[in-house]
């Protein structure tokens, strides 16, 4: 038994030992200045800035998760979008990525070297796990080796390394595939335990890496049921057993984005997006590469002189059948002789809770390239399988070579894929004086400036410098936003109003950072000077903390008190007899202006986590006395300075009967309290 176990690890670690090489040679510009560079899509690919934009996000969100990996309750406060309530579920959580950096983050403390291992790490992983499923299922080493390569090194993950956590989020599914192969076959408590582990980490990835391993493994159960149905009688208590911990992480995982979409609504979009069907033909950008391609079809071709009826059966069909499943998924459907067939996800699309919040569903495609490399790795083992090892190993070599001379030769990927495959190194460490000011001078939440969202250049640097700081910052840079980021960016632009400032001191901000650079050519460049004045003044909340190249830092102090007793709201005294003409509005739907006033000498801050409010507006006539009343949810103020008032809007249905009306609104616990009124008049909708 050694003996036959000990050439197995040999080729285990002479696989593992040729793909971090393969990763190397990729990341090889990057190498010689880790803090420094990270691979980045191709300069002349189209979006090329957006992607920049995205991948500085993403590397903050990585390195952000990999600390609080020891603290995973801070994920409701700490984060982008301060003081958003698990704010990463407006976008992707990164979790996989964040496990992956933690250690060479906490080695290095640079969280640029933590991305790029992160970055290294995908693909070698991604690599041993085609290794690993191909090895056991074929029972051949050159077959597994060339596999290993065109999954870790193919031009799906090698062309987008901004997001490593969807193009290149399959790296655990082949692990997944392979102990679930094993449950059945051996039915040992140890592949229980591979399979429940790496499902696990699987769902640390994206929802596309997620959704696109469920249709693998779906297919893949269907076959070995049908292969052997004697099996599933042992098979299945061991499969509960599996699903426990893969519950539980789900729903820790993926439960907040519930809560979140129910909290504030609108994560819905009304379609999501496929992917054109011709786009996977050759020269197209999802095509999977002539070498795979053709070595996949050398192992269907071999398939029909009959299976190869290993330990696991012959996967080939299983796998193809699983790929195409995926195929159809991700285009929407496929019209084949009249007749369309739509893609699964398309009909269960409004019925699965979440899905309907996802843009790109085409992204669901990596489980073609994961079904094409396994085939491709048989096709290998049909073809190697009557020549002697050293001949076999030969063959496996010229094979992965021309493979990565695919994806990396200009000219051939161009004819093959119709664009750039090989990835560029780009800088991406901030100025080193910035990094000195804010991680010496970051205390409590940061207020980025400028705040408004179209900022996505400004807001993707901003969040870079919180890898380094680690505190929750306002900046936001996300899939989804929320009224409360509204509300946050309009108390940012009226800085340096004290009001202004003790509000968004009261909700947590210790800290402003003023971004120059995006300021002085956009609308709001006053407020690099109006902040400095206003810092010069003893009596100001902000105090000066300190510049660098690009920055201005001030400090914003506590309120001296603050309170959250809703009940002490109360409308603007004579709102409903206002100087000016109350505003003119039309059936059906109307967006109306509330103010709100807090009277006491102490900040309002909103009890609790942020969330909107259940409220009761009625509307009364002035002439008749005719009244309506409805209910609505609706996020109030959540910061009013002492002695002051805050508006807020309400879109409301608005009656037919014309004239001038009262709408007042309230809490729905305390309907006899108003909140706010104004007065409205409403006019004719029709002729």
């Amino acid at each position: 038994m050694r003996s036959s176990a000990s050439p197995g690890r040999r080729a285990a670690l002479a696989a593992a030992s040729l793909y971090v090489l393969i990763a190397a040679w990729w990341m090889q510009d990057v190498l010689a200045a880790p803090a420094t560079r990270v691979m980045g899509t191709a300069r002349d690919a189209a979006g090329a800035g957006m992607t920049d934009n995205d991948e500085r996000m993403v590397l903050a969100q990585i390195a952000r998760h990999a600390r609080l990996l020891a603290r995973p309750a801070d994920l409701a406060r700490d984060g982008q979008c301060f003081p958003t309530p698990w704010s990463y579920t407006l976008g992707e959580h990164m979790f996989g990525n964040a496990l992956l950096a933690a250690g060479p983050l906490a080695i290095s403390g640079d969280p640029v070297v933590a991305f790029n291992a992160v970055l290294f790490l995908n693909s070698w992983i991604a690599a041993m796990s085609m290794y690993a499923l191909t090895a056991y299922t074929t029972r051949s080493v050159p077959a597994a080796l060339v596999a290993g390569v065109l999954f870790g090194f193919g031009q799906t993950r090698l062309s987008d390394p901004a997001h490593p956590y969807v193009m290149g989020g399959d790296l655990w599914t082949p692990l997944v595939l392979l102990f679930l192969v094993r449950v059945f076959v051996d039915g040992s408590w140890r592949s229980v335990a591979g399979l429940a582990l790496f499902s696990c980490l699987q769902l640390g990835e994206s929802l596309y890496a997620v959704v696109s391993a469920l249709l693998l493994v779906l297919v893949l159960a269907v076959y070995l049921v049908v292969r052997d149905p004697r099996r599933l009688a042992t098979a299945a208590p061991r499969l509960a057993v599996a699903a426990i911990p893969v519950g539980v992480v789900a729903w820790l995982v993926f439960g907040p984005y519930l809560a979140t979409a129910a909290t504030w609504g609108g994560m819905q979009r009304a379609a999501s997006s496929f992917a054109p069907l011709e786009r996977f033909g050759l020269g197209g950008p999802y095509f999977p590469g002539i070498v795979v391609s053709l070595l996949a079809l050398a192992a269907l071709l071999d398939r029909l002189r009959g299976p190869r009826n290993g330990t696991a059966g012959d996967l080939r069909l299983a796998l193809l059948a699983a790929g195409l499943l995926v195929l159809l998924s991700s285009v929407g459907g496929i019209r084949i002789l009249g007749l369309t067939i739509p893609s699964p996800l398309q009909l269960v699309r409004d019925a699965v809770p979440g899905l309907d919040a996802v843009r790109v569903l085409a992204a669901v495609r990596i489980g073609c390239y994961l079904a094409a490399a396994f085939l491709a790795g048989c096709g290998v083992a049909a073809l190697v399988e009557r020549l002697r090892p050293g001949g076999a190993v030969a063959v496996a070599a010229a094979l992965g070579a021309l493979a990565l001379l695919e994806v990396g030769d200009t000219r051939f990927a161009s004819f093959s894929f119709g664009r750039t495959i090989a990835a560029e190194a780009m800088p991406m460490r901030p100025a080193e004086s910035d990094l000195e000011l804010v991680t010496r001078v970051a205390d409590g939440a940061v207020l980025d400036l400028p705040a408004r969202a179209p900022y996505l250049l400004a807001s993707s640097h901003e969040l870079l410098l919180s890898a380094w700081h680690g505190h929750p910052t306002s900046a936001c840079y996300n899939s989804f936003s929320t009224p409360l980021q509204e509300q946050i960016e309009r108390l940012a632009v009226r800085l340096p109003s004290r009001k202004a400032a003790e509000e968004l001191a009261a909700l947590g901000f210790r800290t402003v950072l003023v971004h120059r650079r995006f300021l002085e050519s956009g609308v709001h460049a006053g407020t690099i000077a109006a902040l400095a004045r206003a810092a010069a003044n003893p009596a100001s909340p902000l105090k000066p903390l300190g510049h660098s190249e690009t920055i201005d830092a001030y400090a914003l102090a506590a309120p001296p008190a603050l309170h959250s007793d809703v009940g002490a709201l109360m409308p603007l005294p004579g709102v409903v007899e206002p100087l000016a003409p109350a505003p003119v509005v039309t059936p059906p739907r109307a967006t109306l202006t509330f103010a709100i006033v807090n009277p006491r000498p102490a900040t309002f801050v909103q009890p609790g986590e942020p969330a909107p409010s259940e409220l009761v507006v009625t509307w009364r006539k002035r002439l008749g006395g005719a009244a309506r009343e409805e209910r609505v949810k609706a996020l109030l103020p959540v910061a009013i300075a002492a002695m002051s008032r805050q508006d807020f809007a309400l879109e409301l249905p608005v009656p037919d009967d014309a004239g001038r009306w009262d709408v007042v609104v309230a809490a729905a616990g305390q309907p006899e309290r108003p909140l706010s009124r104004t007065a409205v008049r409403i006019a004719r909708s029709g002729p």
